[in-house]
């Protein structure tokens, strides 16, 4: 949970106390809870450099895009390892496994104040579909479309 801590501190200010606390409690869920989901981690020098996690297709607890589609939660990424591609070789590992469970799409949702990961997230092709409040700022779905991995 450091990990996150150290991710996510940088949104601290633009939320009140209560809404810093309530985000910190919803990452550790799905960190320390990831249910049906995958936890990855990324480390560097063998040291925790990032996380993320992968849900496959299928029901699940996350509803904010059809049950057939893969989703990316709570990515994270230690400060000083930013910049060094870890966020997306973690999200490029989501999709891999998305592709391999024939997911059609893949989605995820992102805040007005994490202007870095959406544009990695647009810069491999992840389109805004709607957005919505929540701890009082706008959240965005976005969702990639998947091809067919290559030979099915």
């Amino acid at each position: 949970m450091r990990l996150m801590v150290a991710a996510y501190e940088e949104f601290e200010p633009s939320l009140t106390p209560a809404n810093w606390a309530q985000m910190m409690t919803n990452l550790e869920r799905v960190v320390m809870t990831a249910g049906e989901g995958s936890l990855l981690v990324a480390e560097t020098d063998g040291r925790l450099a990032g996380t993320v996690t992968y849900y496959p297709p299928g029901p699940k607890d996350y509803n904010r895009v059809p049950p057939e589609w893969s989703v990316i939660r709570a990515l994270a990424v230690h400060p000083a390892c930013r910049r060094s591609g870890v966020a997306r070789m973690l999200t490029e590992e989501c999709l891999r496994r998305a592709r391999d469970d024939r997911a059609p799409f893949v989605g995820l949702h992102t805040s007005e104040l994490m202007v870095a990961a959406r544009t990695m997230y647009e810069g491999m092709g992840f389109r805004a579909q709607h957005t919505f409040t929540h701890l009082d700022i706008s959240f965005s779905i976005y969702a990639l479309a998947l091809e067919a991995p290559l030979g099915a």
